[in-house]
């Protein structure tokens, strides 16, 4: 911190007056700032007080910064000298905590790169460093990936660093569009409010001015060796889910279509290859994978799925039929159907990406 340049600034509060003279003493007495110039370098006693000269001890968070030296011949001069040590106060005790915050964003930075870089993992550099921060390395954590499309100006990190002081989360922006969050969790909270709770959170990252954003809420870890592994499902979501400004997407929401996607290669969509000619007999195949999206969402049940489809029931109960008589299945009373039919929406889903990303099916 520099100190000359905040009492410098400081100065200015009386600078115009004349009736006062204020400088900054080390704890031996020599004056080492000054409205006057001609006082800097001169020493007090610093066990003498006078009516016209005070001096006010200024310590801030534990730390000693000297003393204020107060002079004027006029009355209310203790009152002013007051008033003037506690505006020094609190502005060195702005300025402290925004350098903390300063070292802190740094500090958190090199976590990040170091949680989300393979290369550079160092697990004992990574508890090091969560233990300088006080970030509870046992306590689960989850990623929140934050994008927004016309980019982050450097103060939206500073405002966010700010209203995150002491919640044990951590965050860096990791490109122009991207900061990357690992929030911590408490484990008081049960998973099934876990979303609720996380939605919450979002809220309020939305109220302090993180708006028009994309937020890819990733899978919980409590190991910090995985931590990786929630912003890699957060990566997964933004290359495969289909999402809307300030909507929340949760991974926990897309297990399955994870593993499916995991799963499938060249060698089992030849497999299917029964089910993708079959396919051919339909005239919108787009709109049979967003069906089987919706039932499987909305654990088939038809009155919520057509709703979420702006359907009329009796319009998807008819395509239902159709999908049965193509691939021969009974969707609408076999668990086991239920599983096969949207094993081969997804199958046709990924087959169609990459026709459209100029592989061969």
């Amino acid at each position: 911190m520099k100190l000359g340049q905040i009492f410098n600034e400081f100065i200015t509060v009386v600078k115009d007056d004349k009736n006062y003279t204020i400088g900054l003493l080390n704890t031996d007495g020599k004056v080492l700032f000054s409205s006057d110039p001609s006082k800097i370098s001169q020493r007090f006693r610093l066990d003498c007080f006078s009516e016209s000269d005070r001096l006010y001890p200024i310590q801030v968070k534990n730390q000693d910064f000297g003393y204020l030296w107060v002079h004027s011949l006029e009355r209310g001069g203790e009152m002013v000298g007051n008033l003037l040590a506690q505006s020094l106060k609190n502005r060195l005790t702005y300025e402290l905590a925004d350098e903390l915050l300063q070292m802190n964003t740094s500090l958190e930075h090199q976590l990040i790169q170091l949680l989300i870089n393979k290369e550079k993992f160092d697990f004992e550099e990574i508890i090091d460093l969560m233990q300088e921060l006080k970030i509870d390395t046992k306590a689960p954590k989850v990623s929140i990936l934050i994008i927004n499309p016309q980019g982050f100006a450097e103060e939206s990190l500073t405002r966010l660093k700010y209203r995150m002081e002491n919640r044990g989360s951590f965050q860096s922006r990791i490109d122009h569009q991207s900061i990357l969050l690992f929030k911590t969790v408490s484990p008081e909270i049960k998973p099934d409010h876990m979303q609720l709770h996380l939605a919450e959170f979002i809220s309020e990252l939305q109220d302090w001015g993180l708006t028009d954003c994309y937020f890819y809420v990733g899978m919980l870890q409590g190991n910090p060796r995985l931590y990786y592994k929630s912003y890699e499902s957060c990566l997964w979501l933004k290359h495969n889910v289909q999402m809307k400004l300030d909507k929340p997407l949760f991974f926990a929401d897309h297990i399955f279509d994870y593993f499916i996607s995991k799963w499938i290669s060249d060698e089992e969509l030849q497999a299917f290859d029964y089910y993708r000619k079959s396919s051919r007999q339909l005239t919108n195949t787009g709109e049979m994978i967003k069906i089987a999206e919706q039932l499987f969402r909305n654990d088939y049940n038809i009155t919520q799925t057509a709703e979420a489809l702006f359907l009329h029931k009796n319009t998807l109960v008819y395509k239902i039929k159709k999908y049965e008589e193509v691939f021969g299945l009974d969707i609408r009373s076999s668990f086991q159907d239920k599983i096969v039919f949207y094993l081969i929406a997804s199958l046709l889903k990924v087959d169609k990406k990459r026709k459209e990303a100029g592989g061969q099916s």
